[in-house]
């Protein structure tokens, strides 16, 4: 079943036009082939085929910098973890990739230090302090 054919779970905000799926696979696009910023993301995938984005005109007409940043936001507040796992499990089935020797790793990132402007409420699963 394709992004198209689900309905949107994730998202229940009146203003998400695109499922977020569409949103974030065209960023990681952006970030592999355009490098624009957000604030530009609708132009850039304006000028491109939207076959080649897999996307349909109404959905590049669809995409702007707020629903982008809504999606970006939701996908902060998500269980990372339960998303990756989701990922590489897909990965695995649709490549067929032999894990007779895979290696996982599970290196944690630690970042802190003082932020001024910091309200220091709490987000998402495992939101970074």
């Amino acid at each position: 079943m394709s992004h198209k054919e689900r309905p949107n779970e994730l998202c229940r905000d009146g203003r998400v036009k695109l499922a977020p799926v569409v949103l974030i696979r065209l960023v990681i696009t952006n970030l592999v082939l355009g490098r624009a910023p957000l604030t530009g993301l609708d132009e850039w995938a304006g000028r491109s085929d939207p076959a080649l984005l897999e996307l349909t005109m109404g959905e590049v007409r669809g995409v702007n910098d707020d629903r982008v940043g809504r999606t970006l936001e939701a996908l902060f507040d998500a269980d990372r973890a339960i998303l990756l796992t989701a990922v590489v499990l897909r990965a695995i089935s649709g490549f067929t990739v032999d894990t007779s020797q895979l290696q996982n790793d599970s290196t944690s990132i630690t970042g802190q230090g003082l932020y001024r402007d910091a309200n220091w409420t709490p987000r998402g699963a495992q939101a970074l302090r």
